[in-house]
């Protein structure tokens, strides 16, 4: 890494730390975050009053210095390291129940009461650890809204700029070429064959609902025409 990129690097990473550590005044509890640049890493230390509860490395991409895309990969590291193998698990405790359950109804029916015994271990088991990774899950997801938020603050744009270049990478997918995906303000607007229509973007859009609004609209005026 060459000095002018790493002194570039080292403003972003200042400008993401003096934003994820400002705080209302009515904040009692909250994270205080640390970046810092060794190296070729990006490291993020994460801290509770003086107490040091989490440290991601994040190697450097030097095309992908500004502060959405630090933003992006430790969100992406926290989710592959931390929070994807964690909501599998608690995802599939609703079907573990219902397969114990199910199981120990059957060995009531022949009256094992050794099995039965066994298996309600297995569920106080699994709903403790349940718990326990929704409580972690909560932690890690915390870290991330933090981040988004800095997104928001530095990077207003963000959300529509990925919605849209997301629009843009389907409809060349499903090889419709004759769609035109332009954003004003909050919307993202399509303009296919003169035709005019567009989506309005907030906080709680998704951006495969939005591709799906678009291509169902384009799909009706193909048929259309």
């Amino acid at each position: 890494m060459n000095k002018l990129t790493a002194k570039q690097l080292k403003v972003n990473l200042q400008e993401i730390e003096n934003v994820i550590n400002a705080h209302e005044e009515w904040e009692e509890e909250y994270w205080t975050y640390k970046l810092a640049l060794k190296k070729n890493e990006i490291h993020v230390n994460i801290f509770d009053d003086e107490w040091l509860e989490e440290t991601f490395t994040i190697e450097i991409v030097e095309d992908n210095i500004d502060v959405e895309n630090i933003c992006k990969n430790v969100i992406n590291h926290i989710y592959e390291t931390e929070i994807n193998s964690r909501q599998n698990y608690v995802n599939k405790t609703k079907a573990f129940n219902s397969r114990k359950i199910k199981s120990m109804s059957l060995w009531l029916s022949r009256n094992n009461i050794e099995k039965i015994s066994k298996i309600n271990m297995e569920l106080v088991e699994r709903y403790n650890t349940t718990i326990k990774m929704n409580n972690t899950l909560s932690t890690y997801k915390s870290y991330v809204s933090n981040l988004y938020n800095v997104m928001n603050v530095l990077c207003p744009t963000w959300k529509i700029e990925d919605i849209k270049d997301y629009v843009i990478n389907r409809f060349e997918y499903f090889n419709v070429t004759d769609v035109e995906i332009t954003i004003t303000d909050n919307k993202i607007i399509a303009n296919y064959n003169d035709n005019i229509f567009s989506v309005t973007i907030d906080s709680f859009s998704r951006r495969a609902d939005i591709f799906r609004e678009l291509h169902n609209k384009v799909k009706v005026l193909g048929e259309v025409a």
